[in-house]
């Protein structure tokens, strides 16, 4: 590679995260709002291996960088709040104005969460600060899959989603550190047992992938307040975030 190339396999698989995202967009525009959370939830799992790869391949550069947090702010930003402000508007919600300024805080936080993420130098890489953005889109594509594939009472559905949009927004924006799960080491060996009931779980989970997918995430994003409740009363001298 040249001094002013780009590496190929990296930033293709940024690509078609972008595009994966435009194409979701389309089917949001077009009511299909099941297919574009399956589509966000297919930009998570690309944004996840690119940098894996261009780590993997030795092939990280500041111009990867920079493009895929670029494209994040695309994926993970404008479609989530384009979905959930066409998924409300579709709804019998009499504020409409209340579910734009919603969406767009979603918007805006995330933005505001990848740029502190490129600026911010962790000293602990054990510890994202502040909810990935992959994740709350992930939250929000699997809440508006599971609403569209089954009748929950509607104003019940209202209701979760635009306090989804204001958890996920808070959260991204907070000072709480979050697992990054970049310390797993997947050459490790385990032993037989445990790879036999990861598989009977897996199998249990693939019943219903998006309600397992939304259950996790939940998880993940209660995760780290409820450390923080538990420093803070049981370790009052602990730093909050390394």
């Amino acid at each position: 590679m040249t001094r002013r190339g780009v590496y190929l396999l990296p930033s293709t698989v940024t690509t078609l995260s972008l595009g994966s995202g435009f194409f979701a967009l389309l089917h949001i525009f077009d009511g299909n709002f099941k297919i574009a959370g399956m589509l966000v939830i297919l930009c998570v799992i690309l944004d996840g291996l690119d940098g894996r790869i261009a780590r993997l391949t030795q092939t990280e550069s500041r111009f990867g960088a920079e493009y895929d947090s670029l494209s994040d702010g695309v994926v993970f930003g404008c479609v989530p709040a384009f979905l959930t402000m066409e998924w409300l508007s579709a709804t019998p919600i009499k504020t409409l104005g209340f579910v734009y300024i919603v969406s767009f805080l979603y918007l805006a936080t995330t933005l505001l969460r990848l740029a502190r993420f490129n600026v911010h130098v962790r000293k602990d890489r054990k510890l994202f600060l502040g909810l990935p953005s992959p994740a709350a889109a992930t939250f929000i594509a699997s809440l508006t899959i599971v609403f569209e594939s089954a009748d929950y009472y509607i104003y019940f559905e209202i209701w979760a989603m635009i306090a989804a949009l204001l958890i996920c927004s808070v959260c991204m924006v907070s000072n709480f550190g979050y697992y990054s799960f970049k310390q797993i080491d997947f050459s490790q060996r385990i032993r037989l047992i445990a790879l036999v009931a990861g598989i009977v779980i897996l199998a249990i989970a693939m019943k219903d992938i998006a309600v397992t997918i939304l259950l996790v995430t939940l998880v993940y994003i209660l995760s780290a307040p409820a450390l923080y409740v538990r420093r803070r009363l049981f370790h009052k001298n602990k730093p909050d975030f390394p």
